[in-house]
Order: C-alpha cells, then structure tokens, then sequence
C-alpha cells in the first residue's frame, strides 16, 4: 500500500531519529569534557541523519557507506554549500562513524567524494598592535571587563574562544604555580599545556586572578561565567556579538597595506582567532631570537601549545610565504 506524503514524512522523520539515537551516546562519550566538540558534532549528525531517513534505506548507523555520504555531499553542493562547510562536515561524519564499529572504514582521503579543497595559507589573519590597543580603549571604555580578559588570553596564550570562556579559577592558580596553563576543554578533547615563560603572561594571570577573586569565585568557578544553566553558551554570543558590532571602531580600514616583505598579504578583517594567529607569530619570533631551540623544534613546540600536534597545520597561523612541512 502507498504512503501518503504525510505518512513518508513521519517515516522517514523516524527513520532519522532512530539514527541519531544511535549516534549521540557515541558522541557524548567521546567528548567528555569537550563541550564545542560535542555541539558540533551533534549539529552535524542531526542534519546527516535528516538526509540518510529521508533518502535512504539504511537502519543502522553502522552501515554508512561511501555512496551514502557521497549522496550527502551531492546534496550539500547542489544547495549551495562551499568546499569549506562540505569538508567539515564531512570531517565530523568519518570521526564519528570510525567511532560506531562500522562494517567498511570510510577513507581517509576526501577525493572520491569530488569536493574542492580549501584556500588555505593564503593569508595573514593576526591582528596589528595598534589594533590591539583599540580593542582594549573600546573595552574599557563599554566597561566590557571579560572582553579585556579575553583579549590578553587569547594573544598570550593562544587560547580558542569556547576554551577562555570555559577557563575556571583552578586553572590560572596552577598555571601560576606551576608555570603551565592546563586546558581540558579543547577541541577534540585533548589536552594540552601552554608554557608560562614570558613575565607579560605571568602578569596577565596574577590580574584574572585578583579579578576572580575580587568577584568571589571559587576555584571550581568559571572566570567569567556564573554557575547557571546556559551561562557559557550565553557569554560565548555575548563575545561573539560584541566582536562583530564593535570591531568596526578599531579594524584599520587600510590594514591590507601593513604587509612585510616577502610575508602574506593580510586579511581584510578580524576575529577572536586571529588573537590565536598574533600568539603563534610572536612566540615563534621570540623562541627564535632567544635561539635555543632549532627551527623544527620550535614549529613542534607551537604545534603542542596550539593543541594541533602537526607541524603543518601550523601554516594556518603564519605569515610566511613559505610552506612549513
């Protein structure tokens, strides 16, 4: 008997669902800890799962195969989707499907799924000095305390933006006492240690102390969340959105000319991640005038503290022509 269109959708709303219900206990119990990791991979299942109901027979997530995802990749390129979005999504679909016991592996490589590859190493995204310094005037000025915060974390210490708004007061205490920023909620769940070896970092950190304190944290609370429901995914849009209304007052309109010979060319904006792009090229600048490290133990050195642990990916955050390998 043929099904109604009403009666194909709730069917293949349910085949979804059965999917998805599959999946998500596979993804919170390997993203303990790793809270952007978790939205994100969930994000990207609910809408693979959407496809694979409303598209195709299979039951049983263990059974993906390569013409499944190529289907959905097909699906992505005819709405309109960039290579970019394509990729990552196709990166959190094999990450959980290795992760399901599948009967077939899908590749490692992306080429039988006919995707472009990204534009990547083509320019410098740091930010400049004296756009630093107005994104500090302007903070300071709106009262935006956690912006400053902000800011100084991420440019000294390379931090992401969901891993400074998740930082607790613990944290900095043992940084400060024993020379190393412990960081659990990363990307992917892996930990990492960033060295504390300047007396600029050694600053910052006494100053979010004394601020956590002065405003009666304990050392399990966050720096600058409360401990209510959804407060860190509030304060996360609560940054985002004052980067993007605000960046137009210190953004050098003209900041494409500050281009050093033989470097990239710079990127026509800013985010919080370009503070990421400033840590990586200032501490690579000062390991190598401080001269006791050779130049591929100072890529795999800034690869750690990045949280990357690949050299090569740190050609995201130079500014250098030249491709490190």
């Amino acid at each position: 008997m043929k099904l109604t269109p009403e009666e194909q959708e709730v069917k293949a709303e349910n085949k979804s669902q059965n999917l998805l219900n599959q999946v998500i206990p596979v993804i919170k119990r390997s993203t303990e800890g790793a809270y952007e990791s978790q939205r994100r991979y969930t994000a990207t299942a609910k809408r693979f799962c959407k496809y694979l109901g409303g598209n195709t027979n299979i039951q049983n997530f263990k059974n993906v195969e390569v013409r499944h995802v190529r289907g959905y990749v097909e699906h992505l390129q005819s709405g309109g989707c960039k290579p970019g979005y394509i990729l990552t999504e196709l990166s959190a679909i094999k990450w959980i499907h290795c992760r399901m016991n599948p009967k077939r592996n899908l590749p490692k490589s992306n080429r039988c799924f006919l995707v472009a590859r990204r534009q990547l190493y083509k320019l410098d995204k740091s930010i400049l000095k004296h756009e630093f310094d107005g994104l500090i005037k302007t903070a300071l000025r709106m009262n935006r305390t956690d912006v400053v915060i902000e800011a100084y974390m991420d440019r000294y210490f390379g931090l992401r933006h969901e891993e400074f708004v998740t930082l607790r007061v613990h944290q900095i205490e043992y940084a400060l006492k024993y020379k190393q920023l412990n960081l659990k909620n990363t990307k992917g769940g892996q930990e990492r240690d960033i060295p504390v070896e300047t007396k600029m970092q050694e600053n910052i950190l006494k100053r979010v102390f004394a601020f956590a304190k002065k405003n009666g944290k304990y050392s399990m609370d966050y720096i600058i969340c409360d401990n209510h429901k959804d407060s860190v995914r509030k304060k996360k849009k609560s940054l985002e959105n004052w980067m993007n209304n605000n960046k137009k007052n210190f953004v050098d309109p003209e900041r494409t000319k500050y281009r050093k010979t033989g470097k990239r060319p710079r990127d026509t904006t800013i985010h919080w991640h370009s503070l990421r792009h400033s840590y990586y090229q200032e501490t690579k600048a000062r390991l190598k005038a401080e001269g006791r490290l050779t130049d591929s133990q100072i890529e795999r050195e800034l690869s750690e503290c990045m949280g990357h642990h690949r050299n090569d990916v740190n050609n995201t955050y130079s500014d250098e022509l030249v491709r490190i390998k």
